[in-house]
């Protein structure tokens, strides 16, 4: 929306090639652990694309084609999707029947927990890399000195909202109603703010390439537990409940298809 001038709606379906891969590799991962019942490994590879996918995404600048982000998108997504339904299976293959809810729950709980911290590295990354890159990515935009100097002095006078730099709409109208001075020199100024958004933009993603690196070796680190061949379950019976033995707190092993 900010650097190619997207739509909210067409913004949303550029995002197309990342949900595309994260469902069709969802899908996929999941049959292919019910009919092989192995998974540690498809982990390991599954989060070693959505590395390579990140990294590639550290290149973006604001002259990257879209269809070479959406090829990257696409990745990322083909890394993401079996992190969704293998983990799900390998948490409650690994735990009792009774402990199902909480295991599951604590494994929604420390991706939200995962998440917000991430959310607010992102945040920090992001702010510190666009003001570091905005005036290099003027100087490249062929923005001239005097220019420069007006609209650095207008930001720290109050003048220009720096904020709404990170904005969508029309940035150059914004500006130059702000400090009319810079009207002759907007196209060059508009080019440098979208090249500091790319980059700094870019800067985020090496916190997943981290991330994906930190899970990869965990991933290789996990025990493979094979997956459970029936679903039986041990449940107190009306008739057990009843007894003398239901009363003592035992109960009968009944198939969870039975009850």
């Amino acid at each position: 929306q900010v650097v190619e001038g997207f739509s909210p709606t067409d913004s949303g379906l550029a995002a197309l090639p990342l949900m595309m891969g994260l469902i069709f590799s969802s899908i996929v991962s999941g049959f292919l652990v019910s009919r092989t019942g192995r998974y540690k490994w498809l982990l390991v590879g599954s989060i070693i694309v959505m590395g390579v996918g990140t990294l590639f995404m550290t290149q973006l600048t604001k002259d990257t084609p879209v269809p070479v982000v959406w090829f990257w998108m696409f990745l990322v997504g083909l890394g993401v999707g079996p992190t969704f339904s293998v983990f799900t299976i390998v948490i409650q293959n690994a735990v009792p029947f009774r402990q199902l809810g909480v295991a599951t729950s604590n494994l929604t709980f420390f991706r939200q927990i995962g998440g917000t911290i991430a959310l607010a590295f992102v945040g920090t990354i992001f702010g510190t890399s666009f003001q570091e890159q905005l005036g290099p990515q003027m100087v490249v935009a062929g923005v001239p000195p005097d220019a420069m100097g007006a609209f650095f002095g207008a930001v720290q006078a109050g003048l220009l909202d720096f904020n709404k730099l990170t904005g969508v709409g029309d940035m150059g109208a914004m500006i130059v109603a702000a400090v009319p001075a810079l009207a002759p020199s907007i196209d060059a100024i508009v080019e440098g703010i979208h090249g500091a958004f790319s980059l700094a933009t870019a800067q985020t993603f090496w916190l997943g390439v981290l991330g994906a690196t930190a899970a990869a070796i965990a991933a290789v680190a996990i025990k493979e537990i094979p997956l459970r061949s029936s679903n039986e379950a041990v449940v107190p019976t009306r008739a057990a409940a009843d007894s003398p033995a239901g009363a003592s707190g035992k109960a009968e092993p009944v198939s969870a298809s039975t009850a």
